[in-house]
């Protein structure tokens, strides 16, 4: 237990109210929301992932990390000319991503005020950016995080979640099923066991808190999940699931293009033009696909990476374009929202990301500025009558990427310790 009482003396004390807005140093306040968002329309291209020495394969890397740690990495654009010092907060969250209770000195080394003034102006680009790298400081605690970057006081311009995890726990994968009967060739479960016979826990059904996420989205998490058996004896909590409830639809292998060179189009790129002083990128024109056999191809399972094959210095010379999507309208029922998705929009389902209809060239179309780069994505129907994954179908075959977390609250505590991990 002695090793432990460093975690548990931080987190015990008097609870105080959940706060729902960010307070900066002015009178006025900003209500945040903690979810990947972006505030401000001039910030581009946000990106954090743990620095492990493999390049751009990096940049793929969800922002998941040990307690011993120090390589996380933020970086983004925003696309003005001049350069200038913003500033980064670092706010604990409990494992349903409302603030914690608890003061930044008790999971930060450091004031909770960071300064973010390493950046770089872009090289002959049609449009004027400068970029930005920020190294994330290390917590004391493991849990959930949410970065938070602003200038001017109060005006917030993203924020970007991050978890820190220590493996007090062992998790063990029991087996990898598909579903049952006639929804078995579209559904995926996990199966697994926690011991903690290591680790203190009273009362597990209440203490513990297990989520199990697909493909590192935040949109189709798991959660509220109870162990189906309890085992105090050996100290062991089994998770199986029997209720079509506790699936995960299959879907598809994403979509993806490649738009790493201007003068060499890639993989999807039906053409490459420049006019009005910018390029415009068309990527060829997709199809509903549910109704096709499973084809089994490498993606990066929605996530997307920023490289420039025409020059050295990606982060820099890589030219944002105007990237056109387009989805025949064949097979889609009418007035359906159709909504791109993938981590390049956060899986948002908000009106910048809203395809729109074309009744003459009977497509759904839609324009957005992106970094040159390999991107991942999807195409999201919105109908409370059919399934989401209407256009892309669902398959028990699909290459999917799942993490189990393990949430612990001590008796008395105001937040919750993310004690076990495990990335499949």
């Amino acid at each position: 237990m002695k090793h432990y009482s460093s975690y548990f003396f931080l987190l015990i004390s008097a609870c105080v109210p959940i706060q729902t807005t960010y307070t900066p140093s002015t009178s006025s306040s900003t209500t945040i929301s903690y979810i990947d968002k972006i505030y401000t329309s001039t910030i581009k291209t946000v990106q954090l992932y743990p620095s492990i020495g493999r390049d751009i394969e990096d940049q793929t890397e969800t922002p998941v990390i040990t307690i011993l740690d120090n390589n996380l990495v933020l970086e983004f654009d925003d696309l003005v000319e001049n350069g200038t010092s913003y500033k980064a907060k670092i706010i604990n969250c409990t494992a349903n991503w409302e603030k914690s209770a608890i003061n930044a000195i008790e999971y930060l080394h450091e004031y909770n005020e960071f300064d973010i003034f390493e950046y770089q102006y872009s090289l002959d680009t049609d449009f004027p950016f400068v970029h930005y790298q920020f190294n994330v400081p290390r917590v004391k605690l493991p849990g959930n995080y949410l970065l938070m970057v602003y200038k001017n006081g109060n005006e917030i311009l993203f924020t970007k979640r991050f978890m820190v995890y220590d493996n007090r726990i062992d998790v063990f994968l029991a087996k990898a099923l598909n579903g049952y009967t006639n929804l078995s060739r579209k559904n995926q479960k996990i199966e697994f066991f926690l011991n903690y016979k290591n680790y203190p826990i009273t009362n597990p059904r209440e203490s513990v808190n297990v989520q199990i996420r697909q493909n590192y989205r935040w949109d189709n998490v798991m959660h509220g999940i109870q162990p189906a058996f309890i085992r105090e004896d050996i100290k062991e909590l089994e998770y199986r699931f029997i209720n079509n409830a506790d699936l995960f639809k299959g879907g598809n292998e994403f979509r993806f293009f490649d738009f790493r060179s201007i003068k060499y189009p890639g993989y999807r790129i039906q053409k490459i033009e420049r006019y009005n002083n910018q390029f415009h990128v068309n990527i060829a024109s997709d199809k509903v696909r549910s109704d096709l056999a499973y084809s089994q191809y490498r993606d990066n399972n929605g996530n997307f990476f920023i490289f420039n094959q025409d020059f050295i210095n990606s982060s820099t010379s890589s030219n944002y374009a105007k990237v056109n999507f387009s989805l025949s309208d064949e097979k889609i029922p009418d007035h359906s929202n159709i909504y791109l998705s993938g981590a390049f929009t956060n899986y948002e389902l908000s009106q910048q990301y809203l395809l729109t209809h074309n009744e003459t060239k009977k497509m759904y179309e839609i324009e957005l500025l992106l970094k040159q780069g390999h991107y991942d994505y999807q195409y999201y129907l919105a109908n409370d009558s059919i399934d989401n994954n209407y256009i892309e179908g669902d398959y028990f075959e699909t290459e999917n990427s799942y993490e189990i977390l393990v949430y612990h609250r001590p008796f008395g505590a105001k937040t919750d310790l993310l004690i076990g991990y495990k990335s499949l």
